[in-house]
Parts: structure tokens; C-alpha cells; sequence
């Protein structure tokens, strides 16, 4: 897969209106410009799976479930680090949970992009990126396609930054775009 695109992808959660999700859904999980990144050989090779959870309505218990089912498969597949991106309100806890826990549980580097950063630091997520808004957290849809490109690389590249940060305590990133 190149680029998320409508007619193949499409995001079912009744925590928040999924209309700029489905539209282009790489405003959610950005592969466009994680393959264009990969070409480029800034980054290696992407994992050749994701994982998704609603987390509307995920216990924490679950949620932390989860997390070490997919901290093992990460660990099995040779991944050495985590992008983890959250939408809404319960969305964000429970993917702060589970950046928290797979970065515990398999000993790598994983950023959580989000724009509820206090829901992020107090379930305790590590490294936090700010996110544009709650059903695109990395898009804007306001923006021209080629604009709104640029926006989701340069969110995604301060993502990689804080990957290759070392922290000794929750780390966030800073906004590299301008809420109009």
C-alpha cells in the first residue's frame, strides 16, 4: 500500500465524525508520506502491518491488552519503532495507553500524535506530537491537497525527531503547524 485512499480504506467509529477520516485517510494514519520518507531512505522499511482499536469505549485493562499482543508481534517482526495516532477523547487514552505500554513492553521508541495532549500525558505517554484537530489529527482538509501534504510530512517528521530523541521524562513535541 502507497497511500491510503477512499475507495480502499475507511474509518467505522461512533466517537467523532469520521467525514475527513474517509475522505483521505491518510489524515489518521499517514502513509503517503511514511512511503514518500521510505523512498527517500530517511526511514527504513515500514512494518508491513497496523494495528487499530477504537477506543471508544476500551477499558484501560483492554487497552493495555492489546498493547502486549502487538508489542510482541513488533518485537517477532524486528520493528524498531512505534507511530501511534489517536482522534478522539477515549481514542486518546487508549492510544496513549498503548504507546506507554508497547514502549514498556518491547523496549522501543514510540510517539503518540494527538491533539488531546492532556488526555496523553495523564494516561502517560512518553513522547507526544501535537496533532491538528480531533478527526484529523494529521491533515487539514481546509487546506489544498498539495499544502495539506506538506502539513502531514512536517508533523510527521517532528514524530521521527521525537523518535530519535532520547527523554528521561514525557517529552512534548512542538506544534509544527499554525491552527488558522
Amino acid at each position: 500500500v502507497q497511500d491510503l485512499t477512499p475507495e480502499k480504506w475507511e474509518t467505522a467509529h461512533g466517537g467523532y465524525d469520521p467525514t475527513y477520516a474517509n475522505a483521505d485517510p491518510d489524515r489518521v494514519l499517514p502513509v503517503d508520506v511514511l512511503r514518500d520518507l521510505e523512498k527517500e531512505g530517511r526511514i527504513g522499511r515500514l512494518h508491513d502491518k497496523y494495528y487499530v482499536t477504537v477506543g471508544n469505549g476500551t477499558p484501560i485493562r483492554r487497552a493495555e491488552g492489546f498493547a502486549k499482543e502487538i508489542a510482541k508481534k513488533e518485537r517477532e517482526a524486528g520493528v524498531d519503532c512505534v507511530v501511534v495516532s489517536s482522534c478522539c477523547g477515549t481514542c486518546t487514552r487508549c492510544g496513549a495507553t498503548l504507546a506507554k505500554e508497547i514502549e514498556r513492553e518491547a523496549q522501543l521508541p514510540v510517539v503518540h500524535v494527538t491533539t488531546l495532549i492532556p488526555v496523553s500525558r495523564t494516561v502517560g505517554a512518553n513522547r507526544i506530537v501535537p496533532g491538528v484537530a480531533i478527526p484529523h489529527p494529521l491533515g487539514n482538509p481546509g487546506l489544498p491537497l498539495e499544502d495539506e501534504r506538506k502539513l502531514r510530512r512536517k508533523i510527521v517528521e517532528e514524530a521521527l525527531r521525537a523518535l530519535s530523541t532520547e527523554i528521561e521524562d514525557q517529552t512534548v513535541f512542538r506544534r509544527v503547524f499554525e491552527v488558522a
